[in-house]
């Protein structure tokens, strides 16, 4: 039995890390996007995203990553 995909947001220090968890391809890359940029404001701009809870990731979602990250490194952040 698979477990919806859903994303564990934490912090530690100034540092947003960021869980996917289960599957993600086109028909969650929506919720995946609306966790991660849920999480990044201005003034939390260091993001570290941990996979090891993830066992799918499609283009759809992979591109939703990588745009996230491309949106942080313009804030100065990582």
């Amino acid at each position: 039995m698979s477990t919806l995909p859903h994303v564990i947001h934490s912090e530690v220090g100034d540092v947003v890390v960021l869980q996917p968890v289960g599957e993600f391809d086109i028909s969650s890359v929506d919720m995946l996007r609306t966790s991660f940029l849920g999480a990044v404001t201005e003034d939390r701009c260091k993001v570290v995203v941990d996979l090891s809870g993830t066992a799918f990731v499609d283009s759809m979602a992979l591109g939703v990553m990588v745009g996230i990250g491309r949106k942080v490194h313009e804030r100065s952040g990582w």
